[in-house]
């Protein structure tokens, strides 16, 4: 496994992804690590499929999931969500929520999205993004404990 070298507060480069037909998600077709400015490290392996931004349709008009700006942010921010537990965090062995957002909010200012833009995305996530990340926590299912047998 190679070390990231990416300095803090940085992606690892472009956003490459390919929608997947008659769906409204895409595949990434490349890792994605984000290094934030605290030095965490999160990368989105490849082949992760992605809604990029949870937005009910009818914002899309001003908000679009697709839109640049924050595509990348949403990516990572989706996968944080869906896989909480394999990061560590202040929350009890996992990251929370809210760290989890805040850092929505962190990486989109990254990505040059504009600050009225990000606070009203984060804002949305913060009201809404209850109920899918109780969804994630709830279908979540652990790894097993490694058995003698696997020492072997």
């Amino acid at each position: 496994m190679s070390e990231i070298t990416q300095p803090q507060g940085s992606f690892s480069g472009p956003l490459r992804i390919e929608e997947m037909p008659g769906e409204d998600r895409w595949i990434l077709l490349e890792a994605l690590t984000y290094v934030a400015k605290d030095g965490r490290i999160f990368t989105v392996p490849l082949g992760t499929v992605t809604d990029l931004a949870s937005i009910p349709r009818f914002i899309w008009p001003l908000y679009h999931p697709a839109a640049p700006g924050y595509r990348k942010s949403a990516v990572v921010h989706d996968e944080l969500y869906s896989r909480a537990e394999l990061f560590s965090g202040d929350d009890h062995g996992h990251i929370s929520r809210g760290a989890v957002d805040d850092l929505f909010h962190e990486m989109m200012g990254v990505e040059g999205f504009r600050p009225t833009g990000r606070r009203a995305v984060w804002l949305g996530v913060r009201s809404g993004g209850w109920l899918p990340w109780k969804r994630y926590r709830k279908a979540y299912v652990p790894p097993a404990p490694p058995t003698e047998r696997d020492a072997a």
